[in-house]
């Protein structure tokens, strides 16, 4: 969310909910919970009298970038020893993984559920 608003934009709850794939409900208490801590501000829609938009407070803005150099710097660290193609790799697997919870139906079990990959030293292994 903190992305999608750092260049100055306001959005509607309603959209701050679609682009973080989660529910009404889940998004307005942490919006209330950002808005009680200054972290954002809410200012009337002019083109929607029930709605308003969401922004990020002039004190989180100058948080943006060094909150974005503590994660990279965190990224390196996880990543230390990883060649390009391992990286890539990695996070096209972990785009599948995404796109494998988030196809609209929430977590579900799948066929293999529960199934250690071949090779593992599974505790289920009953040998």
């Amino acid at each position: 969310m903190l992305v999608a608003l750092k260049d100055g934009a306001s959005l509607s709850q309603r959209e701050l909910t679609r682009l973080a794939g989660v529910e009404q409900p889940s998004m307005a208490q942490l919006l209330a919970r950002m808005e009680r801590d200054g972290v954002i501000r809410r200012k009337p829609d002019p083109t929607d009298g029930r709605s308003s938009l969401i922004s990020l407070t002039a004190r989180t803005m100058k948080l943006i970038d060094p909150a974005r150099a503590i994660m990279a710097q965190g990224n390196r660290e996880a990543l230390a020893g990883f060649n390009e193609d391992e990286i890539k790799q990695l996070v096209a697997m972990l785009h599948r993984v995404i796109a494998n919870v988030s196809d609209g139906s929430g977590c579900r079990p799948t066929s293999g559920a529960g199934v250690a990959p071949p090779g593992s030293n599974s505790t289920t292994d009953s040998r």
